[in-house]
């Protein structure tokens, strides 16, 4: 989902309060407290404040794993937020040029690609786009080739275009 705000600041600013507030009389561990940070960090990004999106989602990609932790079904529960925060993630770290977290997060993500049965096509495919444009940033050219190889195979006409030209920027 996609915030779609008048006032992203405005909107940071309640949500960080709210997620300070809820801290103090529910554990942390608690699923809303993820939630929270998942639109706290887009608010971020809407404003540029890439850093605080940044750490937001770090924090929250923190508490997950904490939650994973628990038992498998913890974990099973927990999959579809873990993998949107690695998302989320990917798509942050070029924006501050770093390649090799880009990279790391793509790469957590076609882990356990093979272990969820929910995971969207086009999730695995940004994935292997994300790792291609990453290792070629990072100067690891052959291994490019091949996640950019398997990520445009997976695609349409359009899309493929669109990744050429995203890749050319």
């Amino acid at each position: 989902y996609e915030l779609t705000l008048k006032d992203n600041k405005k909107a940071a600013e309640v949500l960080k309060a709210s997620l300070e507030a809820y801290l103090k009389v529910i554990p942390e561990e608690a699923k809303e407290v993820t939630t929270t940070r998942l639109a706290l960090s887009r608010n971020y990004s809407h404003l540029k404040d890439y850093d605080a999106a940044v750490k937001t989602l770090e924090d929250r990609l923190a508490t997950i794993e904490r939650i994973q932790s628990y038992s498998k079904k913890s974990r099973e529960y927990s999959m579809y937020d873990y993998v949107t925060s690695l998302k989320e993630l990917g798509k942050l770290y070029p924006s501050q040029k770093d390649y090799k977290k880009a990279l790391a997060a793509a790469t957590k993500i076609l882990a356990v690609y093979s272990d969820l049965e929910a995971l969207e096509d086009d999730t695995f495919n940004e994935a292997l786009f994300l790792s291609g444009k990453s290792s070629l940033k990072t100067g690891k050219v052959k291994q490019s080739v091949t996640y950019l190889t398997d990520a445009l195979a997976g695609l349409d006409k359009w899309e493929r275009t669109s990744c050429l030209i995203d890749l050319a920027s």
